[in-house]
């Protein structure tokens, strides 16, 4: 606009100069010029004023971007996470201070250094993979990295993530890597990953008849859970061993101190054959509450861990000849057969708690099978154990009890099997087979009789 005045101007002044030449009046065309001209100085006045704002702006705009650059220039300097700006080989043009802190070399020793000599041998490939695809296909990609600092043995974990940064022109000039250190994460990751196997491994123990806990849950909750389902068992067995106690040890206590009451008594006198019934039965009832007493205490060692077992290599058939005298009185009224092969590998075993086994499950055998039937007790090798088995020809146990059989005071409810004593045998048996390495269970279900097989681990030079 103020260049169109400028024109006008000018033309007005051509046309004063062809007036003048035709002598023509000019009072008039220098009135109008002089007010055209004072116009014109007025709108070049504005246009100054309206320059000099302009220039105060982009004054202000300049002071704000210097500004704005001391601001970044800060930010990333003094950034808590490492910054470097590399080339687009990956050489590296500038770090913050915290970059010079994770590579342990000073900013100055670390120009032109190939970024790529601080990381990991192992992830040579990965990280040349990704500097290729930033380049061409223009993505933003973050990965895991190892750096390995300068003078220190311990590499440092890091989350890099790079981004491509462009020219004036629009080409891509330089790499802008930012690395956050995650070494203390994956410190805490593997405690986790630790300490969650160590309860994964704790569950098993002693959820052994439960599905496998889940591996994802949270480590609190299976910790917790475990410890729950540990209060209950314990409290069960409480339950179960208040319950045994008052009944089993009822029985024979009352027999003892009637029959010594009996015999105490002063007005009564007694034959010497009577006398000698009495005494035999107060002693029968007696050995009854010691054996109790012994397998409470058995039971109680094996929960605890504390039953001792002291193993010696020797022939299975050691342990049958140490057991051989209790085997044949239990089974007085039954058919015993011994098949036990002599060219049997050793074992090693404690003799006397393996000959307790043998004891328990003949004598459970003969307790529950009619007089006179068979109870045959065999061993033979099957892969790496000695598996020996114990069968008599009583009513069998139905399949909804096998599964409990192996529980501690667990009887049986159906009326032709009904277990009695305090179900603390086969259990004391269980738990000493596993803690010589072997296995105990109910062979198939046969309505004849039951066949409980154990088995020894064979020993291996």
């Amino acid at each position: 606009m103020l260049r169109q005045r400028v024109d006008d101007f000018r033309a007005r002044i051509l046309e004063l100069q062809a007036n003048a030449i035709q002598n023509a009046p000019l009072p008039e065309l220098l009135d109008e010029l002089i007010a055209d001209f004072a116009q014109a100085l007025e709108a070049l006045d504005a246009a100054e004023a309206e320059l000099r704002e302009q220039g105060e702006m982009l004054d202000e705009t300049r002071d704000a971007l210097v500004r704005e650059q001391q601001r970044y220039r800060q930010l990333f300097e003094f950034a808590p996470d490492a910054y470097i700006v590399t080339d687009l080989r990956g050489a590296i043009q500038r770090v913050n201070r915290a970059a010079e802190a994770l590579l342990n070399v000073e900013a100055n020793e670390l120009i032109d250094k190939p970024l790529l000599v601080f990381v990991s041998k192992e992830q040579h490939a990965a990280f040349r993979s990704a500097l290729m695809n930033l380049l061409q296909k223009k993505t933003f990609p973050s990965m895991e990295l190892f750096l390995q600092p300068h003078h220190r043995d311990q590499a440092v974990a890091v989350i890099a993530t790079m981004t491509l940064m462009y020219e004036p022109d629009g080409n891509p000039g330089s790499i802008y890597w930012a690395f956050v250190d995650i070494t203390t994460q994956k410190a805490l990751e593997e405690q986790l990953r630790q300490m969650n196997a160590s309860l994964e491994q704790r569950v098993q123990e002693r959820t052994a008849n439960l599905e496998q806990a889940n591996q994802e849950k949270d480590a609190l909750l299976a910790e917790a859970q475990s410890a729950r389902a540990d209060a209950e068992r314990a409290n069960q067995l409480k339950m179960k061993l208040l319950a045994t106690v008052s009944h089993e040890l009822r029985t024979p206590l009352t027999s003892i101190k009637g029959f010594a009451s009996t015999l105490l008594a002063k007005d009564v006198s007694w034959e010497q054959e009577r006398w000698q019934t009495f005494v035999s039965v107060i002693d029968d009832e007696a050995d009854k509450l010691t054996e109790l007493v012994e397998q409470l205490l058995d039971l109680s060692r094996l929960q605890a861990g504390a039953l001792s077992i002291h193993r010696e290599l020797c022939p299975l058939a050691s342990a049958f000849k140490l057991a051989q005298q209790q085997l044949d009185t239990l089974a007085s009224n039954h058919q015993l057969t011994l098949d036990i092969p002599q060219e049997l590998p050793q074992v090693s075993i404690d003799r006397g708690r393996i000959a307790q086994v043998l004891v328990n499950l003949v004598g459970n055998a003969a307790k529950h099978s009619p007089q006179g039937t068979s109870i045959v007790v065999s061993a033979q090798p099957q892969g790496e154990a000695i598996e020996v088995s114990v069968t008599d020809q009583g009513g069998g146990i139905p399949e909804a009890d096998r599964a409990m059989v192996f529980e501690a005071f667990f009887q049986s409810e159906h009326k032709l099997t009904r277990r009695t004593g305090a179900g603390l045998g086969l259990a004391i048996c269980k738990g000493l087979i596993e803690r010589h390495g072997g296995e105990i269970w109910i062979a198939d279900y046969d309505a004849s009789g039951t066949t409980i097989c154990f088995t020894l681990p064979i020993f291996v030079q």
